[in-house]
C-alpha cells in the first residue's frame, strides 16, 4: 500500500513538473517570436509570468531574466542594476550557450553605458565580441548591437574614425542579422558621426573692389 502512495505521489509530482516546463517553454516561445515586432507586450506579459520563475531551474531563471532584459532594452528602457546580468553571465559562461553569453555581455555593457561608466561599457562590448558564436543571424544581430553601441561612445570621446569604423562593420553585421532596429541606428549613427566630426570654416571674407583714384 506504502509502494502505491509512493509511485502515486511521484506519478503527480512528475506531471506537474512537466506540465510547469511545458507552461514556461510556452512563454519563452511567445517572448522569442514578438520580441522584434511587439516588445512592450513581450515585456508586460514576461513582467505578469515572473513569479513562475521563482522555483524554476538554473537555466530556466537565466532564460527568463534574459528574455526580461532584452525586452526591456528593446522599449528603450534598459534595466538601471547589473547584478540579474551578471548571475546570468555566470550561469551562461559554464552551462549556457554561446550566443545567449554574447547577448548578456551587451546588455550588461548598455546598463554600465547609461550610467556613463564608459570603461566598463566598452570592456564588456568587447567581451561579448569576442564570444565564438556559431555564425547565424542572431550572432550578427548581438554583434552588430555591439559596435553601433561602440560607435556611440566613441562619437561622444570624439573618435570620429572609430566610430565610423565601428559603424561600418556594424552595418554589415546588420544587414546579415537582419535587425531594422540595428540597421536603423546604425544608419541614425553614422549621419551622426559624420556631420558631428566635420569642422565647418569660416566662409572667406568678401573682398571690396578698391575704387580706382581718378587721374
Amino acid at each position: 500500500m506504502r509502494l502505491l502512495i509512493y509511485l502515486f505521489l511521484s506519478f503527480m509530482l512528475l506531471s506537474s513538473c512537466a506540465k510547469q516546463s511545458s507552461e514556461l517553454k510556452q512563454i519563452y516561445e511567445s517572448a522569442e517570436k514578438g520580441m522584434r515586432t511587439d516588445a512592450a507586450r513581450v515585456l508586460a506579459e514576461l513582467k505578469a509570468n515572473k513569479g513562475k520563475f521563482q522555483n524554476s531551474t538554473p537555466a530556466e531563471w537565466a532564460k527568463f531574466h534574459l528574455l526580461l532584459s532584452e525586452a526591456y532594452d528593446r522599449t528603450g528602457s534598459p534595466q538601471t542594476s547589473d547584478s540579474v546580468l551578471l548571475e546570468i553571465i555566470s550561469y551562461c559562461k559554464d552551462n549556457g550557450s554561446a550566443i545567449d553569453l554574447r547577448k548578456a555581455y551587451c546588455l550588461l555593457a548598455r546598463v554600465y553605458q547609461e550610467a556613463n561608466l564608459q570603461g566598463a561599457a566598452l570592456n564588456y562590448y568587447n567581451k561579448a565580441l569576442a564570444v565564438e558564436c556559431k555564425p547565424d543571424s542572431a550572432a550578427y544581430e548581438w554583434a552588430a548591437y555591439a559596435l553601433a553601441r561602440i560607435s556611440d561612445i566613441y562619437i561622444e570621446q570624439k573618435l570620429f574614425d572609430k566610430a565610423l569604423q565601428a559603424l561600418d562593420t556594424a552595418s554589415k553585421y546588420a544587414a546579415k542579422g537582419n535587425d531594422m532596429r540595428i540597421k536603423a541606428i546604425t544608419t541614425v549613427h553614422a549621419v551622426w558621426a559624420k556631420e558631428t566630426s566635420t569642422v565647418a570654416l569660416p566662409k572667406p571674407k568678401k573682398l571690396h573692389k578698391q575704387q580706382s583714384t581718378p587721374a
